[in-house]
């Protein structure tokens, strides 16, 4: 077990590579000044921003922005101010424009940054999430679909895993994701997911009868996770060398859990177009039941947030499948 401490003490130079930053397209706003918002946008290399903000007088108002990044990071450009336009159901009528100054963002991460209005104080934004819940192991409910390999050696391999379900560990108590690969059933198919106290998530997947896949990683948007892989016998453990990995949710958790929802339908893959994941609430209440005793466990549970603890915790849904 001190082996697999040690090696997962490796893991931390591979969860978070220097990279290009990706911003991610959508609602924005500062969450001390709740009432006003950001709608950015970006197109290949082109961003577009639009203010929903007040006026000296506390009217709403309108300003817009759109032109090429400098990089990845940073975007500047003109503020344009717009009015004279028509009416919500009235006959078109060309609004008139006006650039007003300047606007600057700055961003630090995919869903953080600083804007800039005018070259006045620095207003902090940040991705707003308001469809879902940003405490685990909520996020990484949905399906996703991986993408894993190095450039360094282009040979690639890819996943699409789905997560209707939560429960309760019976092991510790924490609060896990379940489900399995997309398409498939049983327990030789199943797949947790948990957010360690370090912050950094763990992933396990029994990819087939010998082996088990993990994944380390950290969500890089709301709809991205980036990390390190890892494909190896269920009698050994992890390597050092693990393979990078990118992925993305393909469905939402809404259409995975009831059919309904956004999200692409892979029919290709056996799934139909309005088919819920299996591992529904039936199975997380019967989990919920289970003592430790009735569990295998095969790492000790001193490593309560490695590659062990998750070991554990998949032992504990694939006992509840098969009853």
């Amino acid at each position: 077990m001190s082996k697999i401490i040690a090696i997962l003490s490796l893991l931390f130079a591979f969860v978070s590579p220097a990279h290009a930053i990706s911003p991610e397209s959508g609602w924005w706003w500062n969450p001390s000044a709740s009432g006003s918002g950001y709608n950015i946008e970006i197109q290949d290399n082109v961003l577009a921003v639009s203010a929903y903000v007040f006026d000296s007088s506390g009217a709403p108002t309108y300003f817009i922005s759109a032109g090429a990044m400098s990089n990845d990071t940073t975007y500047n450009g003109p503020l344009d101010s717009f009015s004279g336009g028509q009416c919500i159901g009235c006959a078109y009528k060309a609004p008139r424009s006006v650039t007003v100054g300047s606007i600057s963002i700055k961003f630090s991460t995919a869903q953080s940054g600083i804007l800039t209005i005018n070259g006045g104080a620095p207003i902090p934004i940040q991705r707003l999430a308001y469809g879902m819940s940003t405490t685990s192991p909520y996020p990484i409910l949905g399906e996703w679909a991986t993408t894993e390999g190095s450039r360094a050696y282009p040979v690639y391999f890819g996943e699409r895993i789905q997560f209707p379900a939560t429960f309760t560990s019976t092991s510790d108590g924490r609060l896990i994701a379940g489900g399995a690969r997309s398409g498939t059933s049983g327990g030789s198919n199943t797949a947790v997911a948990y957010q360690g106290t370090d912050g950094v998530w763990n992933m396990l997947l029994d990819s087939s009868t010998s082996y088990y896949k993990y994944y380390r990683f950290i969500f890089s948007g709301l709809n991205s996770i980036e990390g390190t892989c890892w494909t190896y016998l269920k009698t050994s453990s992890p390597s050092e060398f693990g393979l990078p990995f990118i992925a993305f949710r393909s469905q939402s958790a809404s259409l995975v859990r009831t059919g309904v929802g956004p999200g692409a339908r892979a029919q290709a893959l056996g799934v139909s177009q309005n088919q819920p994941a299996t591992f529904d609430t039936t199975h997380r209440d019967q989990l919920q039941s289970f003592s430790p005793e009735d569990i295998r466990v095969k790492a000790d549970a001193a490593a309560s947030d490695s590659e062990a603890s998750a070991k554990r915790i998949i032992f504990e849904a694939q006992h509840l499948q098969r009853e």
